[in-house]
């Protein structure tokens, strides 16, 4: 397979809407727009989270990759393949071209097209060129690893991952920019992965603290490491960085698919009174039938089933599912209004049924006696206790 800037889209072409060219200048330090410092950081995080493995940490991208030493160890952990040959002690500006050079031709030979970059643009630290070589690294070992046969632009197959995922809740996902600065994308796509970790989100606060509870609940829950900082996805969000970050979304659902057992969300079926009606303060009860993708019962637990069940307000009902350990998950909860409930049941990231619930007001007994039961006169009272 051979990633092209017609198969990925090169960083100039990602990047055309902000009309870069070869000449222009990023500037330098803080003097540099908000959109290239957060991409700096979050690449650099993508970066770190290989280079963890061999006690190695990128400080600066602009400066920390000048003796090829820290890319060649980076190449080295993403390919997972053959060891680069270079000198790890460079201490001339020659000996530290020819580990870059090398880098850059390590690159080449995996089938990469790079475009204008040599080994003397990293050594020389030119920013732009750097920034453009990681995101063609990024594309192929992050974003497009296992996906040799996908057709079409990467950037439109993980939105149209995204909007399948929260579109659903009603939630609007139109670029990887300006839709994550209120958090709500963030805070959705992490509850439909995991649901029912995340507090509601009203409950949040602020855009920040929606952002930085999202991420910090998606790095607990599902793995996905805090490559961006949640300050600029609310305040400097840029592509590239979020589609790097969201990305790693995708990799944690491919994993519960994985790990998920044998249970097909399709085939599973659920039986039971508490599925159709219940009364109210009175314990409702169904049943959850794990099923393969055959229509076979299975006989064993472990599936990760999640039930919510809400209100017309949309307020949670406590519930509590119970596994069975023989393939069936007891669910019991107790409603207390006579109204209209929603019952989700889902298997991972996977809604297995929705249903309506016609709640039921208890029925109450009365004795009543009295002259007035038996009849009465017209003009005088009648009693009735």
């Amino acid at each position: 397979e051979t990633v092209s800037t017609q198969s990925t889209g090169s960083y100039q072409s990602a990047m055309a809407d902000r009309s870069l060219t070869q000449s222009v200048d990023l500037g330098s330090g803080s003097e540099r727009p908000a959109w290239v410092l957060t991409q700096k950081r979050t690449f650099t995080g993508w970066c770190n989270q290989f280079l963890i493995e061999r006690m190695l940490k990128i400080e600066d991208l602009e400066t920390d990759l000048k003796d090829g030493i820290k890319l060649i160890n980076l190449l080295e952990e993403i390919t997972g393949g053959e060891q680069i040959r270079h000198n790890k002690q460079p201490k001339i500006r020659a000996q530290m071209l020819e580990n870059c050079s090398k880098a850059v031709s390590f690159i080449e030979r995996q089938n990469i097209k790079l475009v204008a970059i040599g080994g003397s643009d990293i050594c020389d630290g030119n920013l732009k060129l750097i920034l453009g070589l990681i995101w063609t690294l990024i594309l192929r070992y992050q974003i497009q690893r296992g996906r040799k046969h996908q057709t079409g632009s990467p950037k439109n197959a993980l939105l149209e991952w995204v909007q399948s995922k929260v579109k659903p809740r009603g939630v609007q996902c139109n670029n990887f920019n300006n839709d994550w600065q209120d958090g709500k994308i963030l805070y959705h796509l992490t509850d439909v992965l995991k649901p029912g970790v995340l507090a509601p989100i009203a409950n949040l606060g602020d855009h920040l603290k929606i952002v930085t509870t999202a991420m910090q609940v998606a790095k607990a829950e599902l793995g996905v490491p805090m490559i961006m900082e949640a300050e600029d996805m609310v305040k400097a969000p840029e592509d590239l960085s979020i589609m790097t970050y969201v990305s790693y979304f995708q990799q944690a659902e491919e994993k519960q698919k994985e790990s998920s057992g044998n249970a097909d969300p399709t085939k599973t079926e659920l039986s039971g009174e508490g599925i159709v009606s219940a009364k109210v303060g009175v314990v409702a009860f169904f049943t959850i039938i794990a099923k393969d993708s055959t229509g076979k019962r299975r006989v064993v637990g472990g599936e990760s089933f999640v039930v919510h069940i809400k209100n017309a307000n949309g307020v949670e009902i406590p519930v509590n599912v119970k596994d069975n350990n023989n393939g069936s998950y007891s669910v019991t909860y107790t409603p207390q209004d006579p109204a209209e409930l929603t019952v989700t049941v889902s298997l991972g990231s996977t809604q297995v049924a929705q249903r309506k619930v016609h709640v039921i007001p208890v029925a109450y007994e009365f004795n009543v006696r009295g002259n007035g039961v038996a009849g009465g006169s017209v003009g005088f009272p009648a009693s009735l206790i």
